[in-house]
């Protein structure tokens, strides 16, 4: 999906974020992250967002590994995700992006990978205070995460995973109030449990685990009518926020 920085949380059907569990009963999920050129994105910022995005998941019994580089194949136990950082979106998937995408996932199919478009990403954070940059971006990247570990193609009704981000659901983000809602921490913990379920097949009946994955760059920014979720950006200008 891709990431708009217009996404609405509110909690559907009354439901309340799950609390986090105990660290030693957590899903343990490795990203896998690499830049296309050097400095498309501030790595500092990038190096304190994970933290946001960490704490985020956390709340869905899930934690967050982050690594340098491609994946080096399946580790027991422990699900992967590929994430590449993109001076620009891609000129294959231009057509397919709204122009205030600022992020996309493909959360089914077997490939899972996530696109980060730097220069969107930098442009949105602009107009903020540089720890509220933080607490933006660790968002940005826990809402394509979610999306791939969910395996589903949807958008929630409240919470984090809300399809349209306002300048309300920033100013939350902000000020650390910003939640997974019950029912996305549920659609985790199923997704990750039909990966598993997948992996176990796929082992068991001698396939190697790499040949369903795609290589994030050479794969997903090069294959034509790639289906992937958009989320796009904010719908007052983020200067605005508060």
């Amino acid at each position: 999906m891709v990431t708009r920085l217009a996404i609405t949380i509110a909690v559907a059907a009354g439901g309340a974020a799950a609390d986090p569990v105990n660290p030693a009963e957590a899903i343990q999920v490795a990203i896998y992250y690499r830049f296309d050129s050097a400095g498309c994105v501030d790595k500092m910022l990038f190096a304190t967002a994970q933290s946001t995005a960490s704490r985020i998941l956390a709340q869905a019994g899930v934690h967050l590994m982050w690594r340098a580089g491609r994946e080096a194949g399946e580790e027991t136990g422990v699900k992967s995700i590929g994430m590449a950082f993109l001076a620009a979106a891609p000129a294959n998937l231009r057509a397919s992006l709204q122009a205030d995408a600022l992020a996309a996932a493909r959360p089914y199919d077997g490939i899972t990978g996530i696109l980060v478009f730097a220069d969107r990403v930098t442009s949105y954070l602009h107009g903020l205070r540089p720890m509220d940059r933080i607490s933006v971006f660790g968002h940005i990247l826990a809402h394509e995460i979610v999306h791939v570990l969910e395996g589903v193609a949807r958008h929630s009704e409240s919470g984090l995973m809300v399809g349209h981000w306002t300048w309300r659901e920033v100013r939350d983000m902000i000020s650390g109030k910003l939640a997974l809602s019950a029912e996305d921490c549920d659609l985790v913990r199923s997704g990750l449990a039909r990966s598993a379920a997948v992996l176990r097949a796929v082992t068991a009946s001698g396939t190697h685990q790499q040949s369903l994955r795609l290589g994030l760059l050479d794969r997903i920014c090069h294959t034509p009518g790639q289906a992937m979720l958009h989320d796009k950006s904010l719908e007052a200008p983020v200067g605005r926020v508060r």
